[in-house]
């Protein structure tokens, strides 16, 4: 079997997702928050979402970040294909940081709902929790920016830490749980196909 031109619920998937890896305890576990400091882009729905909990957000703020929530959102729509409603908003930069990035680089979205005893990602963006697993005109990809600058964020051919197992939350998130477990088979028959070809 050939593995190429990849569809799993909805999604292409690129085979760079079979080939890379991080290095040893180097992973999205280890996020230092460099990837959303300039704002990010979200979803009309994720936006509303975190609206619906201001309050809450709010307390866990601190005085690195703005308490007014009009002041949390660009309010500037843009068109966007990658975003289900095909429109997206960007968070504003506080403190040369996203508005939601706390003085220890965490994610006040995701600090919330831990302490309100939600799912971490209960109220963070799409994109924010799929991060270094991007959406690009509807292929699933890995995304690059941070390549070399973010260990979090490096994924290279020799590195031993497969990318599917070390990324397996963020691709759980994004593909559920049949969809993870299509891509992890896929990725073995692709691993044995490689090796026999080096033979």
């Amino acid at each position: 079997m050939e593995i190429n031109n990849i569809k799993i619920n909805g999604y292409n998937i690129d085979t760079k997702f079979f080939e890379l890896g991080f290095q040893q305890n180097c992973s999205p576990f280890g996020c230092k928050g460099k990837c959303c400091s300039d704002g990010v882009y979200l979803s009309l729905d994720d936006k509303d979402k975190i609206l619906h909990h201001t309050e809450m957000i709010k307390k866990y703020m601190d005085s690195t970040q703005t308490l007014d929530e009009n002041l949390w959102f660009e309010n500037q729509n843009e068109s966007d294909a990658d975003f289900a409603d095909g429109v997206c908003d960007s968070t504003q930069v506080h403190n040369n940081k996203c508005t939601f990035l706390n003085r220890d680089g965490h994610c006040v979205l995701q600090v919330a709902a831990v302490n309100e005893n939600m799912d971490k990602w209960a109220i963070k963006p799409f994109f924010c929790v799929a991060f270094p697993i991007v959406v690009s005109e509807k292929l699933l990809t890995f995304d690059d920016m941070l390549d070399d600058i973010e260990p979090c964020c490096t994924a290279k051919i020799d590195y031993p830490d497969n990318f599917i197992d070390a990324c397996k939350e963020e691709f759980l998130y994004i593909l559920g749980a049949d969809g993870f477990k299509e891509l992890s088979e896929l990725s073995d028959v692709y691993t044995k196909q490689n090796e026999s070809l080096k033979l």
